[in-house]
């Protein structure tokens, strides 16, 4: 018969609560465009997920500014892979659901940046828009737990938008 007893010391374990996290991306500040220009990033945000396990994103929705009505062509890249399906005439304020044949790989510990790219329309005034696009919900699972995950916090302003004269 074997009997052991004693302690051990080892690093801390931390539990995390939200598995799936989302900012803005700083590093692109305020974007300056000429009337016109097509392909333009307008938003950015980072994706990151806990150091659990890495988070497969199926689902991301965009919610476009009333100011919106001065752009067209919404699409979302992964760097520059598109994510989901353009949405072609803006109206303002539209929820732009978008969801790619694969999912948006966040992995385990890390980041993944996400982009929204539109066309600036030549008709459109010079002036900064404010907050033109705000993340409002990402869902996605565990990509071994195949547990059910959303972005918090649940609604993330992006950048605002300078638009120019040319």
């Amino acid at each position: 018969e074997t009997v052991s007893s004693g302690s051990a010391t080892g690093a801390a374990l931390t539990l995390s609560t939200t598995p799936l996290s989302a900012t803005k991306n700083n590093a692109l500040g305020t974007p300056n465009y000429a009337k016109g220009a097509s392909g333009v990033r307008i938003g950015s945000f980072v994706l990151t997920a806990s150091s659990a396990e890495a988070v497969n994103v199926s689902n991301l929705t965009v919610t476009m500014s009333a100011s919106s009505t001065n752009f067209q062509n919404a699409m979302v890249k992964v760097g520059s892979t598109q994510f989901g399906t353009t949405k072609a005439t803006l109206s303002g304020s539209d929820a732009i659901t978008f969801s790619g044949s694969a999912p948006i790989v966040v992995p385990k510990g890390g980041s993944q940046v996400v982009d929204v790219y539109a066309d600036v329309l030549s008709g459109t005034t010079a002036n900064t828009y404010t907050g033109v696009t705000t993340l409002t919900s990402c869902t996605g699972t565990g990509s071994v737990s195949n547990a059910s995950n959303s972005c918090s916090p649940t609604s993330v302003a992006g950048q605002d938008v300078q638009v120019s004269d040319g």
